[in-house]
């Protein structure tokens, strides 16, 4: 990400020798905090600047600085903890996600792509200058093209605190609806402006005397972005500073704030003290998406076998959702040797076998989806806004509990089953996806069962 254009301080030596000791100082601190510089470049000849791509394997970022900025950085003591922290940050990010993806107050999920140099070429006024961003919300994949303008010259900040100015100012825009996204192949003929209006011009709430609020961001981050987007107890990072400064807290409010989630079971800890996982009842529970509508249906704990929805329900159930272009995933479970139960221990141990079913099913599904009989010793459950990826890490979780449950006692029972989810299927009918996840149960069954299958039966 950012543009530096400084020259807060000259150097007296050889300007050439000051350039390359600034470029060694940026490239050795990224590599302290174990980041890689995959480009360095000078992509525009009539431009004093230097390209950079950073970042680990696929989770990458890029910055431009002028040779300006770089040649004082080694002898601008001021520079030196900004470009500390922006280090930190990247290293954090990258290690929890793309350091370019952000979560946002209001349910939004993200990307925020600096795209460099500054337009210096258009109007500037008060040392100030477009900087473009292409805006894209993963969940629905709409994209937007915004300015946003930032500060030059001598008394601007440095680069480092531009892209996080930048990044939660478009959070902020976000926020409050200013971003208008469309599809992604509509040609947006203008940048959408997003004019500077200084660090509190949004008069938020500071994080440190509304503790709720920043609770409720971490949850929100962790079942969006752990949970919806990545797939099943994915973890996200509790303590990144830019999120810290979007909420006007701390890092230690964001600390705090995870610790009291974890008290209250929504979140656990990852492979670090900073790191979080949507836990099981956070996720059970739901959460609100961007549009405020609850993301689950109903409470189906302590159901009885015969107070299940029915197939025609589901089969209705399952067009309202289609008709709305939401997205949703099927889940088919066929209980393998329940007739082995039946006819040994008779039909009173075949329908505490078929509870023992139903009670381990609810046990994960809970208030994720809805559960029906599909008939006899089958089962669908009916996951909304699902990818398959986390129906199937569902369907995974069902088939274990169901086999550690001993449904059958002395009997052996477990359950193939069968995935299916929109986004892996084009032009979905109801009619389609019930034959689809029907072919995946069905795979399931004749290879081996007691497994889990997903459409298309290539994957």
């Amino acid at each position: 990400m950012p543009n530096g254009n400084s020259g807060r301080t000259y150097a007296m030596s050889n300007p050439a020798t000051q350039l390359q000791r600034g470029l060694a100082q940026f490239v050795q601190v990224l590599k302290h905090q174990g980041l890689e510089v995959f480009e360095q470049q000078r992509p525009w000849p009539e431009r004093t600047v230097t390209y950079f791509l950073l970042g680990k394997a696929g989770r990458r970022t890029n910055i431009v600085l002028t040779d300006s900025f770089l040649s004082d950085l080694p002898s601008t003591v001021s520079y030196h903890p900004s470009l500390d922290q922006y280090a930190r940050a990247v290293a954090g990010r990258v290690q929890f996600g793309s350091p370019e993806l952000f979560f946002c107050e209001s349910g939004h999920a993200v990307l925020i792509e600096l795209m460099w140099p500054i337009e210096i070429g258009q109007p500037m006024r008060f040392n100030r200058a477009w900087l473009p961003v292409n805006v894209t919300e993963v969940r629905t994949d709409q994209i937007a093209r915004c300015a946003i303008e930032v500060e030059l010259g001598v008394f601007a900040p440095a680069p480092f605190d531009t892209v996080q100015f930048v990044a939660n100012r478009i959070r902020r825009s976000v926020d409050q609806g200013r971003i208008t996204f469309v599809e992604r192949g509509v040609r947006q003929e203008q940048y959408q402006n997003l004019p500077f209006d200084g660090p509190n011009a949004l008069g938020e709430v500071g994080a440190s005397s509304a503790g709720s609020r920043t609770q409720d961001f971490l949850a929100g981050k962790a079942f969006i972005l752990g949970f919806q987007l990545d797939g099943m107890l994915k973890q996200v990072w509790a303590a990144d500073p830019w999120d810290a400064d979007y909420l006007r807290a701390s890092v230690k409010d964001l600390l705090i704030a995870a610790a009291v989630l974890r008290a209250r079971g929504l979140v656990a800890q990852g492979s670090t003290p900073e790191a979080i996982i949507a836990a099981d009842k956070l996720v059970s529970d739901g959460w609100p998406t961007a549009d405020g509508s609850p993301f689950v249906s109903i409470d189906q704990r302590n159901a009885r076998v015969s107070e299940l929805p029915s197939k025609e329900k589901f089969n209705e159930d399952l067009r309202t959702v289609l008709d709305s272009k939401g997205d949703v995933a099927l889940v088919l479970v066929d209980l393998d040797h329940f007739k082995q139960v039946n006819d040994t221990l008779g039909h009173i141990a075949g329908d505490g076998c078929l509870q023992r079913a139903v009670d381990a099913i609810v046990k994960v599904v809970r208030r994720k989806g809805t559960l029906y009989r599909w008939g006899g010793d089958e089962f669908a459950v009916l996951l909304r806004d699902f990818s398959t990826e986390e129906a199937l890490a569902t369907a995974e979780r069902v088939r274990i509990e169901i086999e550690s449950s001993e449904s059958g006692g002395a009997l052996a029972v477990t359950a193939s089953i069968g995935v299916v989810a929109t986004d892996r299927f084009a032009g979905s009918t109801s009619e389609s996806l019930l034959h689809s996840a029907d072919e995946a149960m069905y795979r399931s069954k004749k290879s081996g069962r007691n497994r889990v299958t997903a459409w298309p039966l290539e994957s």
